[in-house]
Formats: C-alpha cells, structure tokens, sequence
C-alpha cells in the first residue's frame, strides 16, 4: 500500500505505474510502504456456529422475519409497529425475491479512523462487521462485533471499495450470491 493510496495496486490495477485517479507516477518499481489487514469474515462466523448459545440466536432473524411476514398477512400488509431494520420493507422485500435466503448471515460494516497513541493525529482505520441476525438485545454485544480490517494510514482512503474488497471476496466465498 502506498502512503497517498488511491487505488491499492491489486486487481485490475497490478500493472500501472501510476494512479489512474491522480495520475501521480509510482516510477517502475513499486516499493511496499504499509500493508492494511484483513481478518475474513468467514472463519469468524464459523466459530459463533459452533457455540450453542450462538446458534439459537443466529437463527433468531429468520423466525423473526416470517412472524413479520404472517403479520403482514393477517394485517392486510399493513404493520404500525416498526423495531428494527428486520421490519423494514427493503429488507422484507429482499427476503421476499428470495435473495437473503434462511440462514443467511445479515452484516452491517462500520469503518471510522482511530487515534491509537495520544497527542497523534489519526493513524489508521478500522472496519468493523455487526452481526445483525441475533436477538435484538444483543446486535452490539463485544460477541456479535467482528472485527473486518485494520489500515494503516493517516488520511482516509481515497477508494475504501479497494480496501475492502478483500474482506467482501472472502464473505461471498462463504456465502454466494
């Protein structure tokens, strides 16, 4: 990764010798100045699997999500109560065109920079993944709070989807659209 990173050099940009954003030269040899991590989503959500306790409530949204469904029925399609994003109706409709399936893990990614030593200016950024099939008690319990990337750098990324491309590839290698 480069200090003024535009675009991280990986796929479709490996072969460039400068920024097709800013158009500032790398010269010929790209020399690695820091390198961001990526801690993939799909071994840690294994792990909360193997947990009973994580079981009963990661199966929580979808028996939720067919009670909103009878509801709606019985209701003439029309609820007065909304509690969460599981009540919305893009995500209700999303269910319904059958493209979050049972099962499904439902990830909310939060990235916001940090200040890891006093008196410094911000100094990386970090990426989080919520967990948003579990109870509605628990969403933000430290258990259902993964962590996704940690990247170094004082600035924002100028192309975060680079950044994250790599944890989103591992996710749907998991889980296929």
């Amino acid at each position: 990764m480069y200090m003024d990173l535009c675009v991280g050099f990986i796929e479709p940009f490996t072969d460039l010798a400068h920024c097709p954003k800013c158009r500032k030269s790398y010269g010929h040899v790209k020399v690695l100045i820091k390198q961001f991590l990526t801690l993939p989503i799909g071994p840690q959500l294994q792990a909360l699997y193997h947990e009973p306790d994580s079981v009963a409530s990661m199966h929580w949204l979808d028996e939720y999500t067919w009670e909103i469904f009878e509801q709606l029925e019985c209701l003439n399609g029309v609820k007065d109560d909304w509690d969460d994003f599981c009540d919305r109706i893009d995500y209700l409709g999303t269910v319904a065109e059958g493209k979050i399936k049972e099962g499904n893990p439902i990830l909310m990614m939060s990235v916001d920079g940090a200040q890891l030593y006093k008196y410094k200016s911000l100094n990386c950024w970090i990426a989080i993944w919520v967990i948003l099939n579990c109870f509605l008690n628990t969403h933000y319990k430290k258990k259902y709070i993964l962590p996704a990337y940690i990247i170094p750098r004082p600035n924002k990324p100028k192309n975060l989807n680079l950044s994250l491309f790599p944890g989103v590839h591992s996710l749907l290698s998991c889980h296929p659209v």
